[in-house]
């Protein structure tokens, strides 16, 4: 619009001199006669509502000629008189949001931070009653919340981790959640063994030392010898810790016999799955990225989707970003992979169709 203009304008007038108006109202296809009607009704009444919101006098709210249509009113927004005057305005019109509507327009003045390289973007805020608020002068904009949903100004930020940080806090809790784990089953969980029609506890050690030999064989090739044993281990304590948990769990529904659980092959190769991809997420270990697990273990993807929850359920300080890997697992197998050719989920179909 300025770049149009044969003839200088200062910034700050108003009203615009008839050959910018013109070449304005060009540009946005307006009527003149109709810009002109609004404009006597509209402006005095903006006058009076400044004039009432802001406690000025009337000479102060008068625009007067000759200074550029400014008057009092362009000190309002001076640097010293700018705060004042926002926080002023902001009360005003939460008032009379909280009158007629729901959309709060000051949304769109704030930015919005862009989503993170390498995540899914997020949904953005909701320009919603209660969803944004007015930063103060000089200060950082508030943070937008979900629609009519607003968080106590005492609540401490939450700050945000980052790849490196969500890693060490998922290898900081897998390493504390084994430590006391022996690698063979405990007493608690032998326990449960003793509830079976026969103890399964062999043949549980011996289909953990399988499905472990299985991952080293699969990996020898891409990592350290030292670090490959040291993960199995970790996988290998996880699962009992696990199994002792699910155990406990069923126990408490009032389950007392084992038996058929615990001979459950699905069962056992599916939470061996959950644990050794715990620890793959964990040391982000790019061979065995998801859904490898499946082919190491010979697992059906809808055989682990049916564990992942209780797995979850029963880790509660199971840390963000491995419950977001397992939603994410769970998402996709669900989506795709519970459908492949072969999956068990087909034979559960015709058996409920």
């Amino acid at each position: 619009f300025w770049a149009k203009l044969d003839k200088a304008v200062p910034p700050r007038c108003y009203p615009l001199p008839t050959h910018a108006q013109t070449e304005l109202f060009s540009l946005l296809n307006a009527s003149v006669d109709e810009v002109a009607k609004h404009e006597k009704a509209g402006i005095p009444t903006l006058i009076d509502e400044l004039r009432s919101t802001l406690k000025l006098s009337a000479s102060t709210a008068r625009a007067e000629e000759g200074d550029g249509g400014g008057g009092g009113l362009r000190d309002l927004f001076s640097a010293n008189s700018l705060k004042e005057t926002m926080r002023r305005i902001a009360a005003k019109y939460d008032e009379v949001l909280g009158k007629r509507a729901q959309l709060d327009e000051r949304y769109f003045f704030l930015p919005q931070p862009p989503p993170s390289r390498g995540t899914p973007a997020s949904v953005p805020a909701s320009p919603c009653r209660g969803a944004a608020r007015l930063s103060r002068v000089g200060e950082e904009p508030s943070e937008l919340l979900t629609p009519l949903r607003s968080r106590p100004v005492t609540d401490p930020p939450i700050p945000r981790g980052t790849p490196v940080s969500s890693q060490l806090e998922a290898i900081t809790w897998l390493k504390s959640a084994v430590s006391d784990v022996p690698p063979t089953p405990s007493a608690p969980l032998r326990r449960f063994f003793e509830l079976c029609d026969a103890s399964p506890e062999d043949r549980i050690c011996a289909r953990l030392d399988e499905l472990c030999g299985r991952v080293r064989t699969c990996l020898d090739e891409t990592d350290d010898a030292g670090e490959l044993d040291e993960r199995c281990d970790y996988a290998r304590r996880l699962y009992l810790r696990m199994l002792q948990r699910l155990l406990s769990g069923e126990e408490a529904r009032g389950h007392h016999n084992f038996t058929t659980l615990l001979a459950n092959e699905s069962f056992h190769r599916s939470l061996f799955a959950c644990c050794m991809e715990t620890v793959a997420a964990s040391y982000s270990v790019n061979s065995m990225a998801f859904p490898a697990i499946l082919e190491i273990v010979d697992l059906a993807a809808f055989d682990m989707y049916k564990v992942i929850e209780s797995f979850v359920f029963h880790e509660p300080e199971l840390p963000q970003q491995l419950r977001r890997h397992f939603g994410v697992l769970d998402v996709t197998i669900l989506e795709s992979l519970a459908w492949a050719e072969g999956s068990p989920i087909h034979a559960l179909m015709k058996v409920y169709t």
